[in-house]
């Protein structure tokens, strides 16, 4: 299946790796539907563990499906982290998981940050529609900071890890 990420799901998704570049676990769920990835809602930044990815995955799926989406992958800065994710996720899902693993060497090139692929591990199409500036206008306004992820609402039930759109509308 050929996927095409959207702007603002990009975007989160680099926020959040922005935030907690420093961790080796980052990752996060995809919303999305006909092929278009059109959310990213993060989950962690400490590490992947089953009750909190369950609990992820069924406060996501609900928050998608009020959305008419559905949960369609997962993103993260870790190959290892990715494919367990994948394999967790992957089952629920009615289309073919899309995972997306980060490379910084993609963002060095002025590229999609992302490298796409499936649960087999086979590298996928993705349409990333670019967005280096509003990036760059994002972290070096220190919009990061008000990321919130699962974690962070974990830790703080009053902080949205859904509402994590509205730091990158315009």
């Amino acid at each position: 299946m050929k996927w095409e990420l959207t702007e603002p799901a990009y975007l989160v998704a680099a926020l959040h790796f922005a935030k907690y570049g420093d961790s080796d676990i980052v990752f996060g769920l995809l919303i999305g539907k006909d092929g278009v990835v059109v959310e990213a809602v993060p989950l962690s930044h400490s590490f992947v563990l089953a009750p909190s990815l369950i609990t992820g995955l069924a406060l996501t799926g609900e928050y998608a499906k009020q959305n008419g989406c559905e949960i369609v992958g997962v993103y993260s800065k870790s190959a290892h982290a990715l494919k367990y994710a994948l394999a967790m996720v992957g089952p629920k899902l009615k289309t073919e998981a899309v995972g997306l693993l980060f490379s910084s060497t993609q963002l060095e090139d002025d590229k999609c940050m992302f490298i796409a692929m499936n649960e087999k591990e086979e590298k996928m199409e993705i349409k990333c529609g670019l967005a280096h500036e509003e990036l760059k206008r994002l972290v070096n306004g220190e919009a990061y900071s008000k990321l919130t992820d699962l974690d962070d609402h974990f830790s703080d039930p009053e902080r949205d890890f859904l509402g994590n759109l509205a730091l990158v509308s315009k």
